[in-house]
């Protein structure tokens, strides 16, 4: 049987060594195994640029096709204003040219063969500017997943910028096939922001990224590592 086709468009992805790239990876890992054959929009990821970790998912297939995007980390000139701009004025949008970039990607990748959906995982919340694109010009369907949700306010400019933020969510939902989030909480928020019904897909665990040694359980409490307390610098293994 002839394999589907999905389209999977993720910012954070391997080697970018952040919690982030765990969940398409796994997609990617193993959808294989039920019938699709992915194809991966990202980032170019290098030292210079990410937390650099080719093992954050283990085992990838590495016969599978990666469309690397490359922007500048700092851009220059011109671009450095409108990178500016955008961030103040379109936060959502940020960075704008992840999406430029990321739109000739999908005009390359087009050129030599349909898909039957296109994948996405937020945030940031451009990668769904991305993949409505490529939803349009394939005429696919399109799955919106959400790794995390704007609930708690970090910063008085996000407070300012929610409107904005959550006006692009709806138009950006408003092309989506399927919508599905991490929790139950998240799809909550969803629900009641955007009067939509997503669906819960929570985090699996890869085998392979276990060492085999038993938990220790006592009868008064579990001590739980979930990751490193200096943001930027996870320590991912376990």
């Amino acid at each position: 049987m002839k394999k589907r086709r999905v389209l999977i468009i993720a910012h954070e992805y391997s080697p970018c060594g952040i919690t982030a790239s765990r969940r398409p990876g796994g997609f990617v890992k193993y959808l294989r195994e039920f019938g699709w054959e992915p194809v991966v929009v990202t980032r170019k990821w290098t030292r210079d640029n990410c937390n650099f970790d080719e093992s954050v998912v283990p085992n990838l297939p590495a016969d599978v096709q990666v469309h690397e995007i490359f922007y500048p980390r700092n851009p220059v000139g011109l671009h450095h204003l409108l990178t500016q701009f955008v961030r103040i004025c379109l936060p959502p949008l940020h960075p704008w040219l992840y999406i430029r970039e990321g739109k000739k990607a999908i005009d390359e990748i087009i050129r030599h063969g349909s898909f039957d959906v296109v994948w996405t995982t937020a945030p940031p919340a451009n990668s769904m500017d991305i993949a409505t694109y490529a939803a349009r010009k394939l005429d696919a369907p399109l799955v919106v997943d959400f790794r995390d949700v704007l609930q708690w306010i970090p910063n008085i400019f996000v407070r300012l910028t929610m409107p904005l933020r959550i006006l692009h969510e709806r138009r950006m939902l408003s092309m989506a096939s399927a919508i599905t989030a991490v929790s139950n909480g998240f799809a909550r928020t969803l629900k009641l922001r955007h009067r939509c019904d997503p669906i819960t897909l929570s985090h699996g665990f890869d085998d392979e990224l276990w060492s085999g040694v038993p938990v220790i359980s006592t009868p008064r409490f579990n001590l739980v590592y979930t990751g490193s307390l200096v943001l930027g610098k996870p320590n991912l293994r376990p």
